[in-house]
């Protein structure tokens, strides 16, 4: 946060701005303008976020600096109050929970794809039709050439018809 502090003052000084002069237009205190340009530690003010950000937007409005670099310098002190903060703060314990939850993770997907992979497999088995080979046993071969009746010549053919045409 120093780099900011800096800026502001290097701001006021470019302008020629006293810090008397800057308080009187803000309505602050000499006082209240050196602490924020001179605190190591911002948070060390034991000013609540809200009223330390709303000091330092005056502070810069003031200077005439623009709003988006206003606006990153308010980011920062948010993100520096929830890092000093005890929500920013990581314990072991939510390293192990992440650690668990990755772990869940990779093992239901792991789960989910050998569910697929056999369940592909079980479809291709299905898809495919096997036909029986036939099974030839001699004693079936025996039957089935004595029931075929013998490939009948014309000339049988015509002494069987000429058979019939006599009374």
């Amino acid at each position: 946060m120093k780099s900011y502090q800096q800026y502001l003052k290097t701001i006021r000084e470019k302008n020629k701005l006293s810090v008397e002069g800057v308080a009187s237009k803000m309505s602050f205190s000499a006082k209240t303008i050196e602490m924020l340009e001179e605190s190591a530690d911002i948070f060390s003010l034991n000013l609540p976020t809200p009223s330390l950000k709303n000091y330092f937007r005056k502070y810069a409005e003031t200077l005439g600096i623009p709003e988006k670099r206003i606006i990153r310098l308010l980011n920062r002190i948010d993100y520096l109050d929830y890092k000093r903060s005890r929500k920013g703060k990581m314990k072991a314990f939510d390293y192990i929970n992440r650690l668990i939850i990755l772990i869940l993770i990779v093992a239901l997907g792991y789960t989910v794809h050998a569910l697929y992979q056999q369940e592909k497999a079980n479809a291709l088995k299905q898809s495919v039709v096997t036909l029986p080979s036939p099974v030839v046993t001699p004693s079936s071969a025996d039957t089935a050439a004595t029931n075929i009746a013998p490939p009948v010549t014309q000339d049988e053919h015509d002494t069987t018809k000429n058979k019939t045409d006599q009374p």
